[in-house]
């Protein structure tokens, strides 16, 4: 564990091209989405597993203990062959200080990005509301409506308005109209309640805080680490909640603050889904799943009745591999993925139009998830990165004279570039 936590720290270091790096670009890169999502997905489980019975109580076939940590040791060599990625992919040079455009994503906007945001926002409501009301009224499960043609269009237009949440409600706090920022993202938010989607609810709020810590020389740490406990309550809260006012069922506060629930309701369970990939001897290495990816076959193997009942645990992105090409798919797929991370944080540096960056904080949060399904993510984070692409094209169709005299700073910024 130890080298883990090492080299997740040569992951971060990999992600900074310059120590005179923004804020934007130090700490919200794509290394940096890759080591929170490992940190929540494996290392802390992997922390709960050793003190607790590696919690795998229920699953298809016992554990061992000999099991567990060879798992993580391959899970250690993920971590290095992603490391050679990223360093395959770095710069051969240290690059020159680059301009902060996250800072212009917020003061570029004018009433007319207001005008198109409002409509974002007001049709990823709706489309909640009509899934909440579809939903209602099926007989079937959650994920079939979502993955129907119409639910997927659905979904779509939701990923606008959850674009359109983070970034008016960041706006609306940078110029103090905190009122008005609250009720766009309660409203979003209530919206979202209804679907039973809790994610949907978390990435739009997390968005909104990167962008306003963007406008920082330093992030505020001790005021994040008070925001995060804060959301970390309200997501315990939120099945409850739900529980509460769709059946009536009494919320307990042993079950909000029992801190086994998120393992044992497998939230984060990334180390155990590897292991059992892995370590297993179950799982027989396919070419053809570099591809079609592994979930489904990872779910059909070792949880066919929670297939059944119309929810899927993530396959990892290791997992993938794993099943992919075993031991080497690793260490192969590893080098491939890192080399993807790296590639990313160089667009994202070079990226001239602030608009987009927005997009990329939401594609991140597919693309970096390393406990999900990376083949199946694919076109989630087209679709979440969407809105973003959208939204620059169309409030900047206007001609070059009148995008100068509208955004004088641009002008700067390309005699800077000169």
């Amino acid at each position: 564990m130890v080298l883990q936590i090492a080299l997740l720290a040569v992951v971060l270091r990999l992600g900074k091209h310059n120590n005179a790096d923004p804020t934007f670009y130090k700490y919200f890169n794509p290394h940096a989405f890759f080591g929170l999502f490992v940190t929540l997905f494996f290392i802390i489980p992997e922390i709960y597993g050793l003190t607790h019975y590696y919690y795998l109580d229920g699953f298809p076939f016992a554990v061992t203990e000999r099991l567990f940590i060879d798992g993580a040791w391959l899970f250690t060599v993920f971590l290095g062959f992603v490391c050679v990625g990223m360093l395959l992919a770095r710069p051969a040079r240290v690059e020159a200080p680059i301009t902060d455009r996250s800072k212009m994503i917020l003061e570029s906007i004018e009433t007319r990005h207001l005008k198109l945001l409002t409509v974002f926002l007001a049709s990823g409501v709706f489309a909640n509301l009509y899934l909440a009301m579809q939903l209602s009224g099926s007989t079937g499960f959650r994920s079939q409506l979502v993955k129907s043609a119409s639910g997927q269009a659905l979904t779509i237009i939701v990923y606008f308005g959850s674009f359109a949440a983070a970034l008016l409600t960041a706006y609306f706090i940078s110029v103090k109209r905190y009122w008005l920022g609250a009720a766009v993202l309660v409203t979003f938010s209530a919206s979202v309640l209804l679907t039973e989607s809790r994610g949907r609810i978390l990435w739009p709020a997390a968005i909104t805080v990167i962008l306003l810590i963007s406008r920082r020389a330093k992030p505020p740490f001790a005021r994040l680490a008070v925001i995060g406990v804060l959301t970390l309550v309200v997501l315990l809260l939120l099945d409850p909640v739900n529980k509460y006012l769709a059946s009536g069922t009494p919320i307990q506060l042993s079950d909000i603050f029992n801190i086994d629930a998120p393992f044992q309701r497998r939230n984060f369970d990334g180390m155990s889904n590897f292991v059992l990939i892995s370590q297993s001897g179950l799982t027989e290495p396919d070419w053809s799943r570099w591809l079609s990816g592994g979930n489904v076959d990872f779910m059909t193997k070792f949880f066919p009745d929670v297939l059944a009942s119309g929810v899927a645990f993530g396959v990892t992105i290791p997992g993938w591999l794993y099943m992919a090409g075993g031991v080497f798919g690793v260490c192969a797929g590893g080098i491939f993925y890192g080399m993807l991370l790296g590639q990313i944080n160089r667009l994202v540096r070079r990226t001239i139009a602030p608009e987009l960056l927005v997009g990329y904080l939401f594609a991140m949060t597919w693309l970096g998830a390393v406990g999900g399904d990376f083949v199946g993510s694919l076109d989630k984070a087209a679709a979440s990165f969407a809105p973003a692409v959208v939204y620059w094209l169309v409030c900047n169709r206007a001609k070059t004279g009148r995008h100068a005299v509208d955004r004088p700073h641009m002008q700067q910024l390309s005699m800077n570039e000169v």
